[in-house]
């Protein structure tokens, strides 16, 4: 089986022809008439690769230290379960090969699994739209498809509006199209606008699931992503898993991402999912991402999150809150049976009243509820918020903090918790503040002292 590379928008043919792999080569002396299947035959531009045929498991290898312009997209159906044997795209030599985009995105996989892209530096023409993307995995087919095995490693890409790199579930029938068997390695998505790497799906629809399935995202470095100042909603964020079941974001770092956002509903954060199941954010540092309104933040689990856990996760001086669990009304899923363990936040919450853990609803009867804190730490000092607290709960149902360090500076309160429908519980915390200045609001009460709190949660609790 043969498949067409094709430039542009235009379907790609899937044609027959015949089996074994093939290696194409590209460099800055090639010939667009030679065949591309040797390094003395090799092509010159990516518009030939994109006129030419692969089959499964051939591979197009670009020279390392040059730059190729254009575009080059794949379209097609995976026509064998559990997807195409892979198709490469890789640079080849000492160091990376690149591909410079000056309008539009760069590369698109549509509907079509099996892909490998490798040793690539991917740069886009700079520009704060919504549109373009560097690397766009799209699945647009109908039915609940799932395409599988995208692999991508070692890539630096730069300079689009929409993304870095999405992988998207966009079928016509709002159904859970998408990808799975994902992995996303040794990757730096910087210098975008809107997010620098996001899994994204259909969030809500007549079918049950999740868009994508099985995602790994390691030792990857989300930068510099700044968001749009135009959009009205979230924009800036490093690394977002949405629509995901199953997904592994370990040993990442995200910062300086979200300068520029000033949406007044939702803001970004460096690392967060939405509407997923089963995630773990492992080994990850999250530090000085910024917005001009809301969030802002290091990690974040947002709206329908379940069964997902944070741990040994270090987040510092970012605008919002350390760790955020927040949903609010309407949301598609429930949020429940989440764990944040053994993680630090130091300095977060540098604007607003955003602190350590900032933990809430908005207008969802169910909330947030089912969460455990546990073997955290969280160090604060005071900004121009006087109530602003290590931890604030609202809306929420059977938080549980245990064994967790919380030190204060400055008159920070340990923790804001006043809507008495509140349900939570502390067993073996440790409450220090450098100033004398120990206090939280409990309730409705200003409470300011350790045992004066012993006896406002044993009435609490009934004891």
């Amino acid at each position: 089986m043969k498949l067409n590379f094709h430039l542009g928008v235009g379907a790609l043919a899937i044609l027959i022809a015949s089996s074994g792999a093939t290696d194409f080569y590209m460099k800055g002396g090639g010939n667009d008439e030679a065949s591309g299947v040797s390094l003395e035959q090799a092509w010159r531009t990516l518009e030939r690769a994109n006129s030419a045929q692969f089959a499964p498991g051939d591979r197009l290898l670009l020279a390392a230290g040059e730059i190729f312009t254009g575009h080059l997209a794949i379209r097609g159906e995976s026509l064998a379960e559990g997807g195409l044997p892979p198709i490469e795209v890789r640079g080849f030599g000492a160091g990376r090969a690149n591909i410079h985009t000056p309008e539009g995105s760069a590369l698109l996989f549509e509907n079509i699994g099996g892909i490998v892209l490798e040793d690539l530096v991917i740069s886009g023409p700079g520009v704060a739209d919504t549109v373009t993307v560097g690397v766009h995995f799209r699945n647009s087919l109908p039915g609940d498809v799932k395409l599988s095995g995208i692999r991508v490693s070692g890539l630096d890409v730069s300079g689009f509006g929409r993304a870095g790199i999405l992988i998207e579930g966009a079928a016509p029938d709002r159904s859970r199209s998408g990808f799975e068997n994902v992995e996303i390695l040794n990757t730096v998505v910087h210098d975008n606008f809107r997010s620098g790497l996001e899994f994204t799906g259909v969030y809500d629809g007549p079918h049950p699931g999740m868009c994508h399935r099985n995602v790994v995202v390691r030792r990857c470095i989300a930068h510099h992503n700044s968001g749009h100042s135009e959009m009205r909603t979230h924009s800036g964020s490093g690394i977002i898993l949405a629509d995901v079941d199953g997904g592994l974001v370990e040993g990442c770092e995200a910062y300086e991402n979200g300068a520029l956002c000033q949406a007044p509903k939702g803001g970004p954060v460096g690392i967060w999912a939405v509407v997923s199941d089963r995630i773990t954010f492992r080994h990850c540092l999250s530090h000085h991402n910024r917005t001009n309104t809301l969030d802002g933040g290091g990690f974040d689990f947002d709206i329908g999150i379940t069964n997902s856990l944070m741990e040994d996760c270090l987040s510092h001086d970012n605008d919002g809150p350390g760790f955020l669990l927040y949903t609010y009304g309407g949301a598609p899923r429930l949020f429940e049976k989440n764990t944040i363990r053994h993680c630090i936040s130091r300095n977060d919450g540098q604007k607003n009243d955003y602190g350590g853990f900032f933990i809430g609803q908005h207008f969802n009867p169910d909330g947030v509820r089912n969460i455990v804190i546990e073997d955290c730490r969280v160090e604060i000092t005071a900004n121009t918020v006087p109530t602003r607290a290590a931890i604030t709960v609202f809306g929420a149902q059977d938080v549980h903090f245990a064994r967790n360090e919380i030190i204060t500076t400055g008159g920070v309160w340990f923790v804001n918790a006043n809507d008495k429908r509140d349900v939570m519980s502390f067993d073996d915390n440790r409450f220090t503040t450098t100033d004398d200045a120990w206090r939280l609001s409990w309730a409705g009460e200003i409470i300011e002292s350790v045992q004066r709190w012993v006896e406002a949660l044993a009435g609490d609790s009934g004891d």
